[in-house]
């Protein structure tokens, strides 16, 4: 349209400003205000410390089961160590290196039955990964960038037979890391829907897809699931497909999120 302009009194001589709609005829976005996370952050932060502390109380009962050398028991609890650890994998996989002692532990190579030199210092590096998280900075941008990390790494651990090397609870902790994306999902797509409904649909739909795909293995609705060494091909290939969509369509999501990424 046309205003009429002019610079100091009313009196004086006065422009005209035309001002015409960017190519397309579609508004620029403004950027989203980093304020409108606090809630969403607040909320994931309980969440990280409520199952931080479930993770220490189950391995602090693991190493004492080993040591008993109650095996079932011992067996019950690599598999619940698992999946809590599973939920947290968005944010755990920052601290490399505890990380990679705590999955090495919890997914031992020789199997559960092997696991108890690994686990011996398991207690203390879930304490400490615990303390790791109640101090952590969280932003919208790490957080949807760790979820499309956790996606990645679940599609690469298809393509390549699994996270557990005992073959026994791997798809179980697939539910779990896919749990973690979902709370994160949950909290951020309702600030995001209002400013970019299809950017938010899309994510929604891949998500939905993946969680499908993978219930679709849970056939008593217990929880329970095969082995993933017994998956055909195809079937992996599709539970493969299905995580390698969901990551792209985070990393689009996460093009949109304020604050830093680190």
């Amino acid at each position: 349209g046309e205003y009429q302009m002019t610079c100091g009194l009313l009196s004086n001589p006065h422009g005209v400003l035309h001002v015409t709609p960017p190519k397309g005829g579609v508004a620029a976005k403004a950027p989203l205000d980093i304020t409108a996370f606090i809630s969403p952050l607040g909320e994931y932060r309980f969440f990280l410390a409520r199952h931080g502390g479930e993770l220490v109380k189950t391995t602090e009962a693991l190493v004492a089961a080993l040591r008993l050398k109650d095996m079932d028991k011992a067996r019950a609890l690599y598999r619940q160590a698992g999946k809590t650890y599973g939920s947290l994998q968005p944010v755990a996989w920052r601290f490399t290196a505890l990380a990679a002692r705590i999955e090495h532990a919890l997914f031992p190579a020789g199997g559960e039955d092997g696991g108890t030199p690994a686990a011996s210092g398991l207690a203390a590096d879930a304490a400490l990964l615990r303390e790791r998280l109640r101090a952590v900075r969280l932003t919208p941008s790490t957080l949807i960038d760790g979820a499309a990390h956790e996606a990645g790494r679940l599609a690469f651990s298809l393509r390549v037979g699994g996270e557990n090397t005992a073959g026994r609870a791997d798809l179980a902790v697939f539910n779990a890391g896919l749990a973690g994306i979902d709370r994160i999902v949950a909290l951020m797509t309702p600030v995001i829907s209002p400013s970019d409904l299809k950017l938010a649909n899309d994510l929604g739909e891949k998500l939905d897809a993946a969680k499908a795909a993978l219930s679709g293995f849970n056939f008593k609705g217990d929880g329970e699931y095969p082995a993933l060494e017994t998956l055909d091909a195809g079937k992996r290939q599709a539970l493969t497909r299905a995580f390698s969509n969901l990551e792209q369509a985070l990393r689009d999501f996460g093009k949109e999120m304020p604050g830093p990424r680190s």
